[in-house]
This record gives C-alpha cells, sequence and structure tokens, in this order.
C-alpha cells in the first residue's frame, strides 16, 4: 500500500514538472506561445564575456529600471541577517558598477551551460554587491573576482553588501555554450 502511494506521488511530482520543461515549437496549440525573446546582459567571469538574462528583483526599483518582476519574497533568501547571505545559501555574489564604469562581475557560472553543469557553486540567484572605485585609484576592467577581491584588498575599491537578490540566469559563455533549445539573436551592424 506504502508502495503505490509513493509511485504515485512521484508520478505526480514528475507530471508536475513535466509542466516546466518546453514544449516543442508548433505543438502547443494555435494562439499559444513557444518562444520568448528577452535581452541579454554582458558580464566577465574569469576574464570571459558572459550573458546572462534578469527575470526577477527583490528590490522595486531595481524591477522598475531594469523591467524585471518584482519579486519581494527573494529578499527571504538572505535571512535576517544585515548583512551577507548565511555560508550555506542558495545565493551566488554578483559585483555591480552602480556608476556603470564596467560590467558586472560574476563568482561562478554553469560549465558546461545546461543539464550537465559540474560547478556546484552556481546559483542564478544573486545577491547584489555595490562595488566603488575610490577617489585617486587607477580605474581599470576588473574581470575576476579575484581581481576584484585583490583591488578591494588594495584600497582600489571597497565592495559593499546590499539587500537586494536577482534570478538571472547564466545563459551563454564561451566556456559554458549556449543553454540547450535557446537560440541567440544579434542586433543588426551599423551602417
Amino acid at each position: 500500500m506504502s508502495l503505490r502511494v509513493y509511485s504515485c506521488g512521484v508520478l505526480l511530482a514528475l507530471s508536475l514538472l513535466a509542466g516546466c520543461g518546453a514544449l516543442p515549437p508548433g505543438k502547443a496549440g494555435p494562439g499559444i506561445a513557444t518562444e520568448v525573446t528577452l535581452p541579454l546582459v554582458t558580464a566577465w567571469f574569469e576574464n570571459t564575456l558572459v550573458q546572462y538574462i534578469s527575470t526577477d528583483s527583490s528590490d522595486a526599483a531595481m524591477a522598475q529600471a531594469k523591467d524585471m518582476n518584482f519579486v519581494p519574497l527573494l529578499a527571504n533568501a538572505l535571512g535576517k541577517g544585515p548583512g551577507a547571505a548565511p555560508t550555506a545559501s542558495v545565493l551566488a555574489r554578483i559585483y555591480v558598477f552602480p556608476d556603470g564604469s564596467q560590467r558586472n562581475v560574476l563568482p561562478s557560472m554553469p560549465k558546461p551551460t545546461g543539464y550537465a553543469n559540474a560547478d556546484t557553486a552556481y546559483s542564478p540567484l544573486w545577491q547584489l554587491y555595490a562595488v566603488a572605485w575610490q577617489p585617486g585609484r587607477a580605474r581599470r576592467d576588473l574581470r575576476s573576482e579575484d581581481a576584484l577581491l585583490d583591488a578591494a584588498d588594495r584600497g582600489d575599491v571597497t565592495i559593499t553588501a546590499t539587500r537586494i537578490v536577482a534570478n538571472c540566469p547564466v545563459v551563454y559563455s564561451t566556456q559554458g555554450g549556449l543553454l540547450s533549445g535557446a537560440r541567440l539573436g544579434y542586433a543588426p551592424m551599423a551602417k
């Protein structure tokens, strides 16, 4: 009896998970979309450009400015502490430059992108860490977490944890490839 209940529970869970998967083009029925186009954001990971999509933010102002879903519940991943996320957290860091002086920096990414990812440190839920250049310091591109932390140790930049959490999955990099089923679109070249 308990085995039958367990089997039914597994079948129910699998059928619910199947609803999260993509249907092949043309299989959803008339008037039902099978693809979506989202803008890509480019960032640095270990001296390599990566691209991700930004879908959700726990911060209303960020959600409005970046055309993301406002999801206040994402902030619950931070716990109740005032600063950084707990040590055993689902959150990863993303280093952002609020002045726009350079691209964001990621500490991890899926390698390879998709179901075979072996980077156990990767999470698409990011706690934002604001990076600011100190006056009089020579600015340069910081293209990895190590370079960024080294710049902080030298006093070139300050890094401040925020209470903002964003959901931004990496979908493409030259190291990890393109997420299965995704397609890259390119803007036309300027004349």
